[in-house]
């Protein structure tokens, strides 16, 4: 009886096996090779026309230590990174998404051009102050005056502001 019931499992093992083998032969190479449309889509726009990542340079030289090092967005502007990066990516021309691990978070540079009078007049700083979650200061760094928004709310969030009027 125990010789039957151990050819028997013997037999559903060596079936189980060939099943896979012949499952994974025939439908896996149809799963792994094979990218929906929109994953096609998503690949095709994070891959900015003619540009390199604003961090891939730095990845090579800097082994991804961006700490106290300058970032350049683009050819718009730079600044110096005050912490690791772990991630980038180049939203825009001039626009940097940078995630960052420790603190975690993000930090998000960008510039826009645009023909305001005042600093007052920026879309970002209208909006911040009519919301009462946002404490506002100023601070002078460089010799530029910074508008600066940190939120109250969440503790976490916080905004800088420079017109560049030349």
């Amino acid at each position: 009886m125990i010789k039957k019931i151990s050819v028997t499992v013997v037999i559903l093992l060596v079936l189980s096996f060939i099943g896979i083998i012949v499952f994974e032969a025939y439908f896996g190479k149809k799963i792994s090779n094979s990218l929906s449309d929109r994953s096609k889509e998503y690949i095709k726009a994070d891959n900015i026309s003619n540009s390199e990542s604003v961090f891939s340079q730095a990845l090579e030289k800097n082994k991804n230590d961006t700490k106290g090092k300058r970032v350049y967005i683009g050819e718009c502007f730079s600044f110096i990174m005050p912490f690791k990066v772990t991630l980038t990516r180049q939203e825009a021309e001039c626009e940097g998404y940078y995630a960052i691990e420790n603190p975690r978070g993000s930090i998000t540079a960008y510039m826009r051009e645009g023909s305001v009078g005042t600093i007052d007049q920026l879309e970002g700083i209208s909006f911040r102050r009519q919301d009462k979650n946002y404490k506002e200061t100023q601070k002078n760094i460089s010799g530029r005056e910074y508008v600066l928004f940190k939120n109250t709310q969440n503790g976490y969030q916080e905004s800088a502001f420079y017109l560049d009027s030349g």
